[in-house]
């Protein structure tokens, strides 16, 4: 077994944490008392650092003439467009002053100056219901006019757990559409995320659900609409006898079948809050 040596070359990208990126994160964490605290402190640690007010530097100094700019040099042009494409200057980021630009410009954006910075982790989100879930899958089905409007129908009538307990006569009957219609239009809806939506009973959501598994489902199938009572009474033993398969066979299947959400729309369920009001 032979050795070799060999060069070769490899491209990556990493985060660095520098120290000024250490301190950005550090600023941007503060409000507005916090960050005036803050700067304080390093004033009165830091003898280097001096303030100046709005009005410009302090009496003694002299002010900057109003002269317009003259016209740089070619060779200065040059020598900053170098500078600035200089990869270790790239690293460089003035973070102090981004912060403090963008602390002024939060306060400008109309309106009165805020306190603090906004803090993104306060914001509430929505979440997301089960029929505004089956609406987005909806629009990106490709249905046509009159099967879009039959869609739209039975999706509202699919309750929390995802099924459709209302009769096809009476849902026709309310809505001025034929039950055929909306046999015909269901299978599709059943195709939906969370897997057994749109289901009329238990055995209806359980064979959806075995019918989408990447797997021979016949013997599932067959198990699901003939034995689910003995599946509910885990009468193995009778389930073996009556399709002539070993025990093991049916435990495994059993398991899969077990394993199946009974009520598919579960888990766009919101939990509230609920307080506890005192009696004193």
């Amino acid at each position: 077994m032979g050795f070799s040596m060999k060069q070769s070359m490899k491209l990556s990208m990493q985060l660095r944490m520098t120290p000024q990126l250490q301190q950005a994160i550090k600023l941007l964490q503060l409000s507005r008392t916090e960050l005036e605290t803050a700067v304080r402190k390093e004033m009165e640690e830091n003898p280097i650092l001096e303030e100046f007010g709005e009005d410009g530097p302090p009496p003694g100094e002299p002010a900057a003439d109003p002269v317009e700019p003259r016209a740089e040099s070619n060779s200065t042009i040059e020598a900053q467009q170098q500078s600035e494409q200089d990869p270790r200057r790239q690293d460089e980021f003035e973070w102090e002053n981004y912060v403090d630009n963008t602390y002024k410009m939060n306060q400008g954006a109309g309106g009165p100056p805020s306190e603090e910075i906004m803090n993104y982790e306060n914001i509430i989100s929505t979440p997301q219901s089960l029929h505004d879930h089956l609406m987005w899958q909806m629009n990106l089905h490709g249905f046509n006019e009159d099967e879009f409007r039959i869609a739209s129908i039975l999706v509202s009538y699919i309750d929390d757990d995802g099924y459709i307990k209302t009769p096809f006569e009476e849902i026709a009957q309310e809505e001025g559409v034929t039950a055929q219609e909306l046999e015909e239009v269901l299978p599709f809806v059943q195709e939906f995320d969370p897997p057994g939506v749109g289901a009329r009973d238990i055995k209806e959501c359980l064979l959806i659900q075995a019918k989408q598994i990447q797997e021979d489902t016949h013997d599932l199938v067959y198990l699901i609409n003939n034995h689910l009572k003995d599946l509910e009474k885990k009468n193995f033993d009778g389930i073996a006898k009556a399709m002539n398969r070993d025990l093991e066979d049916i435990i495994e299947m059993s398991k899969i079948i077990y394993d199946m959400e009974p009520k598919p729309g579960r888990i766009f369920a919101t939990q509230d809050t609920h307080y506890v009001t005192p009696d004193v």
